[in-house]
């Protein structure tokens, strides 16, 4: 592949397995749509080696996923988001969904 400095500016990176392809970029078109009500834009896509879902957002969050299922934990995060956000000044540096029973929030 070439080096990522020579793509054009704008275009969603993303990372999987290869034999994901499809998967990866489908999924990926459902996160956009799941964050359109939130005006946030996915920046970058990852399924990282340990078998989680990484996601960079167009407000340099980074959101961290379960392998398995996470289209229903992203419904989750943002039917929170406002809430978790609101007394905030500054946007969440992290936002890690991985855990059974809550998320975990890490600020600037």
């Amino acid at each position: 592949a070439p080096p990522i400095s020579t793509f054009p500016q704008g275009l969603p990176i993303i990372f999987g397995p290869e034999e994901r392809e499809l998967e990866i970029f489908t999924l990926y078109k459902k996160m956009q749509l799941l964050f359109e009500p939130l005006d946030l834009t996915v920046k970058q896509l990852i399924l990282s080696p340990q078998h989680h879902w990484e996601i960079l957002l167009s407000n340099n969050a980074v959101v961290y996923l379960k392998e398995a299922e996470p289209l229903s934990q992203l419904e989750l995060l943002v039917n929170l988001y406002r809430k978790i956000t609101a007394d905030r000044e500054k946007e969440p540096k992290s936002i890690d969904l991985r855990y059974n029973s809550g998320l975990a929030v890490k600020w600037e």
